[in-house]
């Protein structure tokens, strides 16, 4: 079956190809009365028109994809923890609502920033929404674009117009953590985290829960991870009981799962002798064989807002932080 053209709507209509190209992709549609503007929509409908994204992005130099740009090192964290699944679910439900289709990468670790670049600029992208840490020269790499990109998860702040921050409240998160364990009768605190610099995540939950306890007349004690999943707190659970602490805020549900089935195995008794809060509030939290105390964040609507900033010019340069609140369930 031949393909509806823009010049069969027009021919029908009675109008220029221009006019139709114009009113069917909503540009200088004040020119045109609701009438007409009517009468070409219902003959598009009536002959099937469907829109040649690969026309329109050649004639706009810009298509409706959107990618997610996911680090390497995420490879494993996002086979593990459902947290990525609901971000990217909520990236996916406000695309779809806004005719944006999305698609995923992985940035590779062999991938220059040049090369990256040359994948972008070749698909006409609508926006690019990254999860995570990547480094300053791509993030300003990126920028080159001229394109919104949205950082989730990213602590960079650079001062860039296309660079948008979609945080949660870290901080906050990481001082009622340590409030709620104080409150709950647990004295000797520790905090399991990643390596901890200024751009990442960890860093501002441990700012929050190290400011909460030195109030407090307490000393924390740190423990750092390689990476902040279940086999790691499982792992290093041996050591965090030989340390003399009777209580631990893990920066992610998946690293207090993991240190809390590792305890349990060694004779600890959860939460009587030891008390496990984690951080997100992700599924497996609440129908865990303990369920989880945990920070709760909503990471659907954080992608969700990040999907907003890319289409709203007005927030060039914003910084969006999702809200947190406590859940107290069994490990403490």
């Amino acid at each position: 079956m031949k393909r509806t053209t823009l010049k069969d709507i027009a021919i029908r209509a009675g109008v220029s190809i221009t006019t139709v190209s114009n009113v069917l992709n909503k540009k200088n549609i004040t020119s045109y009365s609701e009438d007409k503007k009517q009468e070409i929509l219902r003959i598009a409908e009536e002959l099937n028109y469907e829109t040649n994204l690969a026309a329109k992005a050649l004639v706009t130099q810009q298509s409706n994809m959107i990618v997610v740009l996911l680090p390497p090192y995420m490879l494993g964290w996002i086979q593990e923890s459902p947290f990525y699944f609901y971000l990217i679910s909520g990236i996916e439900n406000k695309a779809n609502t806004m005719g944006l289709d999305v698609i995923i990468k992985f940035i590779k670790f062999s991938e220059t920033v040049e090369e990256l670049l040359a994948w972008a600029k070749s698909r006409c992208l609508h926006g690019i929404v990254v999860v995570g840490e990547i480094n300053k020269s791509l993030i300003l790499g990126l920028n080159k674009l001229d394109i919104p990109i949205a950082l989730v998860d990213n602590y960079t702040q650079f001062k860039l117009k296309n660079i948008h921050y979609i945080n949660t409240m870290d901080e906050y998160g990481g001082m009622l953590a340590a409030r709620h364990l104080m409150e709950q009768g647990y004295k000797r605190l520790c905090i399991l985290t990643s390596n901890i610099t200024e751009e990442k995540v960890d860093y501002h939950r441990y700012q929050g829960f190290k400011k909460a306890i030195r109030q407090a007349g307490y000393e924390e004690s740190l423990v750092i991870v390689n990476t902040t999943t279940y086999q790691e707190g499982y792992d290093i659970s041996y050591e965090v009981k030989t340390m003399g602490v009777d209580g631990a805020f893990c920066t992610s549900d998946i690293l207090a799962i993991g240190l809390m089935d590792g305890l349990t195995n060694l004779g600890v008794k959860i939460p009587e002798d030891f008390g496990v809060i984690g951080f997100d509030n992700i599924s497996r939290s609440k129908e865990n064989w303990l369920p989880l105390t945990t920070i709760n964040q909503d990471v659907i609507k954080k992608g969700e807002l990040a999907v907003d900033t890319l289409n709203n010019e007005q927030s060039w340069g914003s910084q969006v932080k999702v809200s947190v609140n406590l859940i107290k369930r069994q490990t403490t």
